[in-house]
């Protein structure tokens, strides 16, 4: 993951409104920037308006295909 360009390498790394990040997940790569930090732990619904996609290959939310998963019981430990 990059954080405003920087790698990150520490899974505490600060994130602020504003802050561009760069994702990677299998074959995919997302770019997204930080419009909101949420006040609670809550549905993916509330988690998808506190970011926009960057790099228009939006097909999906980021949040939808592990929420997907999990109910399907495809997530591994």
């Amino acid at each position: 993951m990059r954080l405003n360009g920087r790698r990150v390498e520490r899974a505490h790394a600060k994130v602020l409104v504003g802050d561009r990040l760069i994702l990677v997940h299998g074959d995919h790569v997302r770019a997204i920037e930080v419009l909101a930090l949420p006040t609670r732990r809550g549905p993916a619904s509330e988690a998808q308006s506190c970011y926009r996609v960057l790099d228009g290959s939006a097909d999906l939310p980021l949040a939808a295909p592990i929420a997907n998963q999990a109910a399907k019981g495809d997530l591994q430990p």
